[in-house]
């Protein structure tokens, strides 16, 4: 008699809601019973949620490399779960192509697709599957898809999406308290996904590439390469390939020190290169978008300078990927100088410039001199022996200032010459035009002024060397590196005796230099008079 209080365990074996309908409990020879329909009190009543789930998944590398045929694998774990099915979907970005699990590599070729879907077996609890697929990222190109730092204006993507139907971890035990008598309760649902992108830089880019002489036919190329990559690798191989007329010396990679070397993102490798500047009739580089070099990764042209990198992962995975060199000004130096200087049929002159310091303060005056060598001007037919012939160039006749005859002559014809420059950046003051005497004892420009007279003196030791002379004054600060004073010269009209008729034009390749720094006033000084009586300021 009284109150009693029974309490019994209850494992619910599905997802709802639960209502208390009746009760009968039998007590030895007591039998107690109890409807809630009969009884006008609140319902009792459980809500059954659906349990979380444990079960992970993770896809493996953490990046991809742009423009490469790379291993993806998909690790699921089920956890505490039981997993009685499941649906797995990869589904890829524009850029990048997948290739179904189990497909035959004679046949890849045929089954590359932007998404698929296959079954997942199922799986007990504490279990991993790992389901293993290539994965192919869209080709670089080096005039799209990548600005001048290498950074991509695109990031591809690869998504996996895995839908299981899954029971708690005390499911099978339930079952099996009570003999399999219950019927079995559907699954519950989940979806899990997963992504991974390619870098917004290729693994390795160029950051910096020149070309110095060291003699006149050795030229050191050094190449200042940036790793990008979050995680380390290894740098397994490399091969460098220089187009005409530059030649990779045996034993000119001395870069022995970088193999099986770890970089990691912003490590900055420095490669050197020897080469050799050939004389042959291959040429120069060509535009030609036919010619093409196809690797794995990236298509190139093959008349550009360029260096195949092999990097190796810490799963032992290898990756390739090409580097172009940006040495077009250096080969457009060559060319220009194998034409003016090789050529001597070609009426042109070869002019550096040259600067007394490489940086000044605005408005402070900087000395600047042209050494222009005259050696190949075309002259018109004359006097025998102040002239020879050069069978490359026909029916033209050179000058040879270094001939006896040519130094047995009293006087040369004299040239005209002008410094011309925008005066946005330079103000230029000094003899800027004048005339080039060149005689058998020295060559000189008509300026008075006396600095120029030891460098006019050194330069007659070459009797095809003229130096000019002259005052430039910047007008504004900063780093320059273009608009320098340039150099123009014509014959004069009183040699016309000694040059055809008209006079031909003469073309002058410059060389400038590399910069100048222009620094601003850090501080001014200026003295305030007093005016006149009557005057205003």
């Amino acid at each position: 008699p009284g109150s009693n209080l029974l309490q019994f365990p209850w494992d619910p074996m599905t997802v709802g809601q639960y209502i208390l309908a009746s009760v009968d409990i039998q007590w030895k020879k007591a039998r107690f019973q109890q409807d809630s329909a009969a009884i006008r009190r609140s319902l009792q009543g459980i809500d059954v949620m659906k349990s979380e789930p444990t079960q992970q998944i993770e896809l493996s590398p953490l990046f991809l490399i742009p423009g490469d045929t790379q291993e993806i694998r998909l690790i699921f774990q089920s956890g505490s779960d039981i997993v009685t099915e499941g649906t797995v979907e990869l589904y890829c970005s524009e850029g990048m192509k997948v290739l179904p699990p189990g497909t035959n590599e004679e046949n890849a070729l045929l089954h590359w697709t932007n998404s698929c879907t296959f079954q997942l077996k199922p799986c007990p609890a504490d279990t991993t599957r790992i389901i293993t697929t290539l994965v192919q990222s869209r080709t670089l190109k080096s005039s799209a898809g990548a600005d001048r730092g290498g950074m991509m204006r695109y990031v591809d993507s690869l998504h996996a999406k895995v839908i299981t139907g899954y029971h708690h971890s005390r499911y099978q035990n339930v079952i099996a308290k009570y003999g399999g008598s219950d019927p079995a309760a559907p699954p519950m649902k989940t979806a899990l996904e997963a992504m991974v992108t390619t870098l917004d830089r290729a693994a390795l880019t160029v950051n910096e590439s020149h070309a110095v002489y060291l003699t006149d036919d050795i030229v050191l190329v050094n190449v200042s390469v940036v790793c990008n990559t979050p995680v380390p690798f290894y740098i397994k191989e490399w091969n460098a390939h220089f187009p005409p007329p530059l030649q990779l010396n045996f034993g000119g990679d001395p870069n022995n020190g970088l193999f099986d070397h770890a970089v990691i993102e912003g490590d900055e490798i420095l490669f050197s290169f020897r080469c050799e500047r050939t004389h042959d009739d291959d040429g120069y580089i060509i535009d030609d978008d036919d010619q093409t070099l196809s690797t794995v990764i990236t298509t190139v042209p093959v008349d550009k300078p360029y260096m195949t990198v092999v990097l190796r992962d810490e799963h032992d995975k290898s990756f390739r990927q090409v580097l172009l060199f940006d040495l077009d000004d250096f080969y457009s130096k060559m060319e220009d100088e194998d034409e003016y200087a090789g050529s001597p049929g070609m009426n042109t002159a070869m002019a550096e410039l040259r600067l007394s310091a490489v940086e000044g303060t605005v408005g402070t005056p900087v000395t600047f001199s042209y050494k222009v060598d005259v050696t190949n001007l075309m002259r018109k037919n004359g006097s025998a022996t102040n002239r020879r012939r050069d069978s490359s160039c026909g029916n033209a006749d050179i000058l040879d200032l270094s001939s006896s005859a040519a130094k047995e002559s009293s006087s040369l014809p004299p040239l005209l010459y002008e410094i011309m420059c925008d005066e946005k950046h330079w103000i230029l003051s000094g003899k800027i035009r004048g005339v080039c005497s060149i005689t058998n004892d020295k060559i000189n420009n008509t300026s008075n002024d006396a600095s120029t007279h030891d460098e006019t003196n050194s330069a007659s030791k070459n009797p095809n060397l003229i130096t000019v002379t002259f005052v430039g004054i910047p007008t504004h600060s900063g780093l320059l590196t273009t608009n320098f004073p340039e150099l123009s010269l014509m014959h004069h009209p009183d040699s016309s005796s000694l040059v055809p008729n008209p006079p031909p034009p003469i073309a002058v390749n410059c060389s400038y230099p590399s910069s100048f720094m222009s620094l601003s006033f850090k501080n001014h000084m200026a003295l305030a008079a007093e005016t006149a009586p009557g005057w205003a300021l």
